[in-house]
């Protein structure tokens, strides 16, 4: 059994997953090196093997910690009974949380440019995907055996609806767009429900 360690090793093993993400994000796994790593950290780097195996330990530490798979995950499985009219604000809401968490956006380019270099990042993003869109499918799957939604394909319904508001975010945050800056989230969130609606609701 491995002895457990202070709150201290605790601290110090996060102040380097907090350097090393932006690190990460700006040079990739394969041209980030300890010594960047050690300098925004404002360590030793040879310090950094005191706290993880190798960098490639000190990566997936930094994924997991930054964007946990519970954190996207969408408890839709207890919201059947909601009326898509009620839920899709929710889920927009919901959303909304998920994109303003300061390292959301680190970790996903992080790992989009990682997918290039090795399929366990591509299983990984594919994960995170998954757990938004699955969830949302299925919700979507029992609003049409309800008759509250016409027949569709769930999962390209519940990708449409998706991708529409992950690039509302993109553009808002990551891009900086003054005119998405200025609109208002619950706005947001009627016109894309309205539009939702009248392309699936019952005839």
């Amino acid at each position: 059994m491995s002895k457990p360690q202070s709150n201290e090793w605790y601290e110090r093993r996060r102040q380097i997953m907090e350097a090393a993400l932006p690190v990460f994000a700006e040079k990739g796994f394969k041209g980030a090196t300890n010594k960047d790593i050690g300098e925004q950290a404002g360590i030793a780097p040879g310090l950094i093997y005191h706290y993880f195996k190798s960098k490639e330990d000190l990566f997936n530490a930094c994924i997991d910690e930054f964007l946990p798979i519970d954190r996207v995950r969408l408890p839709l499985e207890t919201m059947i009974d909601v009326p898509p009219q009620q839920l899709l604000p929710l889920l927009l809401q919901g959303l909304n949380a998920i994109f303003q968490e300061p390292k959301f956006f680190l970790v996903m380019r992080i790992l989009i440019a990682e997918t290039m270099r090795t399929a366990e990042a591509a299983s990984r993003l594919n994960v995170i995907f998954k757990h938004l869109v699955d969830p949302f499918a299925a919700y979507l799957q029992a609003q049409i055996a309800a008759g509250r939604l016409r027949e569709g394909e769930p999962v390209l319904m519940a990708q449409m609806f998706l991708s529409s508001v992950a690039l509302f975010f993109i553009r808002r945050i990551i891009g900086q767009d003054p005119v998405l800056q200025a609109m208002d989230v619950d706005e947001m969130a009627r016109f894309v429900t309205g539009a939702f609606l009248r392309a699936f609701a019952p005839d």
